[in-house]
């Protein structure tokens, strides 16, 4: 695939995300050795399959890795102890 396509393309998905709000979770999206990767952080499963298919509308076509983590934010259960 031309290289100019394929970074109009991952700019397209970036700008995707940055409307969706999703940008600020902290997903990378990057241009490597002919495919695309898209790697970072959510907060639930329901967040990373909404991603999921922001993607394949996206990149439809194109080859596409994800490396996409969970990473909760629960309120501790017991207070921290300072020394």
């Amino acid at each position: 695939m031309n290289t100019s396509l394929l970074e109009y393309r991952i700019a397209g998905l970036q700008r995707r995300l940055a409307e969706d709000g999703t940008a600020e979770l902290g997903i990378r999206v990057e241009a490597r050795s002919g495919l695309v990767l898209v790697h970072g952080t959510v907060p639930s499963t329901a967040c990373r399959d909404e991603l999921l298919e922001v993607i394949a509308a996206e990149l439809d076509g194109l080859p596409v890795r994800t490396d996409i983590a969970l990473v909760e934010a629960l309120a501790p259960d017991h207070p921290e102890v300072l020394s």
